[in-house]
């Protein structure tokens, strides 16, 4: 995506309507429009929940990623594969408040 598309995008997904997001980037609503079916169009989605949904989908998948690579340094020092797993939830439950 280019610049442009990438400050819809931004918008777009934190759920503003095409209208709020031409007014928040100063464009005009076809030129909004035009980027917003450009995104949908590289994404391989229809509309703003199914782009919203795939971005949740990413997220989750990036976050198990990374909890995946802490569980196998945390094996590396003694625990079992769950144990790591169960400490690490605690930790970020902790961290969340």
């Amino acid at each position: 995506m280019n610049n442009q598309e990438l400050d819809v995008y931004d918008l777009l997904i934190s759920g503003l309507s095409y209208h709020r997001i031409a007014y928040e980037l100063g464009e005009t609503i076809d030129v909004v429009k035009h980027r917003i079916q450009s995104i949908y169009k590289k994404h391989k989605v229809n509309s703003q929940r199914e782009l919203m949904a795939l971005q949740l989908a990413q997220m989750q998948s990036y976050q198990d990623t990374l909890l995946d690579y802490a569980v196998g340094m945390l094996i590396g020092t003694g625990y079992s594969r769950e144990a790591a797993r169960q400490k690490l939830l605690f930790l970020v439950a902790i961290e969340r408040g």
